[in-house]
């Protein structure tokens, strides 16, 4: 999201205030000047160069829903409630791990996370499904 921001010409925080407001990362471009296939080249170009191998496909599927307004964006990065300050690399090191300790790999995580899964397969693993409710709604 900050490199949306980025291009657009605003804050990360102000961007954030706007779409809480019910503008669209559209209606933010479309002010700014930018075409919308340009805001996803960006945003694309953003997740590919932090994205974990093999998981860029997957994170950038909904892109045109979340550009158009249709899904909501990801929560800030680091800034949600519960959450510490963090990179990105954070994140996919979390991610990673937690595929691992699920004798998983992280395409299978990410698709079970994509697809509403997620919970049934914690709870498969022996971990509590209100647990994994709360871990899927915090990604």
């Amino acid at each position: 999201m900050d490199a949306a921001a980025k291009l657009i010409g605003i804050e990360p925080s102000e961007m954030r205030q706007q779409l809480d407001g019910g503008a669209s990362l559209a209606d933010l471009a479309t002010t700014a000047g930018i075409s919308t296939d340009d805001l996803k080249t960006a945003m694309t170009e953003a997740i590919a160069s932090t994205a974990p191998a093999g998981a860029v496909d997957r994170m950038t599927a909904g892109l045109d829903s979340i550009i158009a307004g249709d899904r909501p964006p990801p929560p800030p990065r680091g800034g949600g409630p519960g959450r510490s300050g963090g990179s990105e690399q954070s994140a996919s090191d979390a991610l990673t791990a937690l595929a691992s300790s699920l004798d998983l790999d992280l395409d299978s995580l990410l698709s079970s996370i994509e697809d509403g899964s997620f919970a049934d397969l914690l709870s498969s693993s022996g971990v509590q499904t209100e647990l994994g409710m709360i871990v899927n709604q915090s990604l």
